[in-house]
C-alpha cells in the first residue's frame, strides 16, 4: 500500500509541479490581459475557446478516449503500438473534417456562439487549433500510457511558454485583442502537436488496424454522452450568462471561474491523468478494493484543504492581481471550488464503473447531470445571474458525485468510510464561514486571521476524532524526524 502511494504521490507531483508552473505562468498574465482586454473582449475569447473545447472533447473521446483501456488489455509491444498508431490516425482524419467544416461554416458559428457574423474571422482562427487540438490529445495520450510524466510536463510547458510569448507581442505590442489570443493559441498549438506527433509514430509506426479501431470507436460511443455531460456541467453556463447577461459577465465570471478551476488543474487532472492508467493495473491485485478505499480518503482530504486555502484568500488575490472592473469575479471562487472537489471524487469512484466496462451507466450519470446543470443553470441565473451559475455548477457537480458514487458501487464495491470522506468537507464549510465574519479593516490582520483559521483545520480533524491510530504514529514520527534535523547543526570549526 506505502509503495503504491509513493508511486502515486511521485507522478501526482510531477503532473501537478508541472501544472503549477504552467498556472503560475498564467495568473502572471492576468494582470496583462484585464489591462489590455476589456471583460467583454475577455468573454468573446473564453466563449470561442469553449466552443472549441467542446468539439475537441467530443471528437477526442470517440477515439483517443478509450486508448488507455485497450492498451492495458494487450500484452504484446506489436499490439499495443498498433493501438496507439490506429487512435493518432484515425483523429487526424476526423480533425481534418471537424476543421474543415469550421472554417467553410464559419459565418454560420460566429452567428451561433457570438450573434454576429462579422466575427467569422476568429471562428476560423479557432477552427485550425481544432485541427490541432484534437490530433495533439491523441499522440499525447500514448506518453500518459508509457507514464511518461516527466516528457508530457515539459511537452504542456513549452507549448505554454511559447503562447504566452505570443500574447506579449501580439497583445501588447501589436494591440491585436481577442485575434491576437487566438493567433497564439493555434500557433503555439501547430508547434506542440507537430512534435508530439511525429515522436509518437516514430516509437509506435504508422499501423493501421480497422479491428481495433472498431474496438476504440464502439467503446468510445458511450462516452461521447459523458463528455457532453463533462462540458456541459463546466462551460455551460458561460452561454446561459451570455443570453441571459451580457458578454462583459462572461468575462468577469471567467476570471473568478479560473481560480475555481485551479482545483481541477492543479489536482484532480494530475492526479486523474496516473490514476486513470494505475487504476486498472491496481483492480488485478488481491486487495484492491481495500486500496481504492485508503486511496480516495487521501484524495478528498487534500482537495478539500485546497479548496479551503483557496476560499480563504482568493478575495484579497482577484483584488491583488486583477484591473479593478474585474474585482467581482472573487465572490463566485468557493462555490466553483466545492464543485471541483465534488467532481474529483466522482472522476475516481468512476474508475470501478469503467473496470467493469458498465459504460451504460457513464452515458446514465451524464445525461442526468447534464439535464439537471441546463435546468439549474436557466433557473438560477436568470435570477441570480453569475452567483446563480456558481451555484448551479456546485449542485450539478453534487449529483455527479452523488450517481457516480452510487453506480459505482453496485458493479464495483469498495469499501468506502462515510465519515472520513464527509467529515473535512462539512468541517472545511464550517471554518469559511467563520472566516466571513472577520469585521476588521486591516488587511494584515484580515489575512492574519484566515492564516490562522487554516490552521485550525488540521487540530480541529484531530479532535473529531478523524485520524486513526497508525497514521497519528506516522504524522508523530514525521515530526520528531523533522524536530531532530532542526536541531542538529552542523560544527563548524573555529
Amino acid at each position: 500500500m506505502i509503495e503504491e502511494l509513493r508511486r502515486l504521490l511521485k507522478h501526482t507531483s510531477i503532473f501537478g509541479l508541472g501544472n503549477v508552473m504552467g498556472k503560475a505562468l498564467a495568473f502572471l498574465m492576468i494582470p496583462f490581459y484585464t489591462h489590455f482586454l476589456t471583460p467583454t473582449d475577455y468573454g468573446t475569447a473564453e466563449l470561442l475557446d469553449l466552443s472549441v473545447g467542446v468539439i475537441a472533447l467530443i471528437a477526442n473521446v470517440w477515439i483517443t478516449g478509450p486508448v488507455l483501456r485497450f492498451y492495458y488489455d494487450y500484452e504484446s509491444e506489436q499490439d499495443r503500438n498498433a493501438v496507439i498508431s490506429t487512435a493518432v490516425i484515425g483523429s487526424a482524419v476526423l480533425s481534418a473534417i471537424l476543421a474543415g467544416a469550421g472554417w467553410l461554416l464559419a459565418k454560420q458559428a460566429a452567428r451561433l456562439i457570438l450573434g454576429s457574423e462579422l466575427m467569422s474571422g476568429y471562428v476560423r482562427i479557432v477552427s485550425v487549433t481544432l485541427f490541432f487540438s484534437c490530433l495533439f490529445s491523441a499522440a499525447w495520450t500514448y506518453l500518459r500510457a508509457r507514464q511518461l510524466s516527466k516528457l508530457l510536463v515539459t511537452i504542456d510547458l513549452v507549448a505554454l511558454f511559447i503562447g504566452l510569448a505570443l500574447n506579449i507581442v501580439l497583445i501588447g505590442i501589436f494591440k491585436m485583442g481577442v485575434r491576437g489570443m487566438l493567433l497564439s493559441g493555434a500557433i503555439a498549438g501547430g508547434i506542440s502537436t507537430t512534435y508530439i506527433s511525429f515522436h509518437a509514430l516514430r516509437q509506435v509506426g504508422s499501423r493501421f488496424d480497422r479491428h481495433k479501431l472498431w474496438q476504440l470507436v464502439s467503446f468510445g460511443a458511450p462516452l461521447i454522452f459523458t463528455s457532453a455531460a463533462a462540458f456541459i456541467l463546466n462551460f455551460s453556463d458561460r452561454f446561459f450568462l451570455q443570453r441571459l447577461a451580457n458578454t462583459a459577465t462572461v468575462g468577469v465570471y471567467s476570471l473568478g471561474y479560473k481560480f475555481g478551476y485551479m482545483m481541477n488543474f492543479l489536482i484532480v487532472q494530475p492526479f486523474m491523468l496516473i490514476w486513470g492508467a494505475r487504476a486498472y493495473e491496481l483492480a488485478k491485485t488481491e486487495h484492491s478494493t481495500e486500496y481504492f478505499a485508503r486511496i480516495a480518503e487521501y484524495f478528498v482530504l487534500v482537495l478539500v484543504t485546497a479548496g479551503l486555502g483557496l476560499s480563504l484568500i482568493i478575495r484579497e488575490v482577484v483584488m491583488l492581481v486583477a484591473a479593478r472592473q474585474y474585482w467581482n469575479a472573487y465572490i463566485i471562487v468557493p462555490l466553483i471550488a466545492s464543485a471541483y472537489v465534488f467532481q474529483g471524487l466522482a472522476s475516481y469512484v468512476q474508475a470501478g464503473i469503467l473496470i467493469q466496462k458498465k459504460m451504460r451507466y457513464m452515458a446514465v450519470i451524464g445525461f442526468v447531470s447534464a439535464v439537471s446543470n441546463l435546468a439549474l443553470n436557466y433557473v438560477l441565473i436568470s435570477r441570480y445571474s453569475a452567483m446563480g451559475a456558481a451555484i448551479a455548477t456546485a449542485s450539478s457537480f453534487a449529483i455527479l458525485a452523488a450517481l457516480s458514487f452510487i453506480f459505482a458501487q453496485k458493479v464495483y464495491p469498495v469499501p468506502y468510510r462515510a465519515f472520513r470522506l464527509l467529515a473535512p468537507g462539512a468541517l472545511a464549510v464550517c471554518l469559511f464561514f467563520l472566516s466571513e465574519h472577520i469585521a476588521v479593516q486591516n488587511v494584515f490582520a484580515i489575512l492574519a486571521g484566515k492564516i490562522f483559521i487554516f490552521l485550525m483545520f488540521p487540530i480541529a480533524l484531530y479532535f473529531i476524532r478523524y485520524f486513526d491510530s497508525s497514521e497519528l504514529g506516522k504524522i508523530r514520527a514525521l515530526f520528531y524526524s523533522a524536530r531532530a534535523q532542526l536541531v542538529r547543526a552542523p560544527v563548524v570549526a573555529p
